[in-house]
């Protein structure tokens, strides 16, 4: 069994090396902000969110919720609150996105 000493080096390791991606993450962030895509809907044309963009932002409101300060850095070091927010402005109509953020 572990203790939680060594639990905690080890949860505090993996996070620094999830947040040692996150300039691959910007990188899908800002590809999406380039695209164009629409979707047909009732109340007319609007922009098309994507499934995987959906998920980036789905993993960065998770790891932003450990309340890891490598993860906070990465976040801040990479400018992916900025991006994340023009996302969520950009897509008025999308509760998937929405609901990821709360």
């Amino acid at each position: 069994v572990d203790s939680p000493e060594r639990l905690n080096g080890r949860s505090a390791a993996l996070m620094r090396d999830i947040s040692s991606h996150f300039s691959k993450i910007r990188s899908l962030i800002d590809a999406s902000l380039s695209q164009t895509a629409t979707l047909s809907m009732p109340i007319g044309s609007v922009p098309a969110v994507g499934v995987t963009i959906l998920e980036v932002i789905n993993l960065v409101t998770m790891l932003a919720k450990t309340g890891c300060g490598d993860i906070f850095d990465a976040l801040l070091r990479e400018q992916l609150l900025p991006r994340c927010l023009e996302i969520f402005f950009r897509h008025p109509w999308s509760s998937l996105l929405h609901n990821a953020i709360r």
